[in-house]
């Protein structure tokens, strides 16, 4: 009886760990997606070179302008947020 009940705990500790595994993994996957949406497309304002950078749209809801370095035209200019 001893060895059935440890099997029974182990055995049950095994489905918990699967099912905390699952869970994770599920979580992990759904980070994933939330950080694909605030994925941000910033074109070059004077090339049609791209950067892609996060966005936090809870706290910033105007579309982003920022000067970065253009490697085609080799000079910062603006990039302004676009659609991906």
């Amino acid at each position: 009886h001893l060895w059935l009940a440890a099997a029974a705990v182990t055995g049950l500790v095994v489905v918990w760990l699967a099912l905390g595994r699952r869970i994770f993994m599920q979580k992990d996957r759904a980070d994933q997606h939330s950080l694909q949406d605030r994925l941000i497309k910033l074109k070059s304002s004077e090339s049609d070179h791209v950067y892609y950078t996060r966005k936090n749209k809870k706290l910033v809801t105007r579309k982003i302008e920022l000067q970065k370095f253009d490697p085609t035209l080799r000079k910062r200019v603006a990039y302004k947020e676009a659609k991906k």
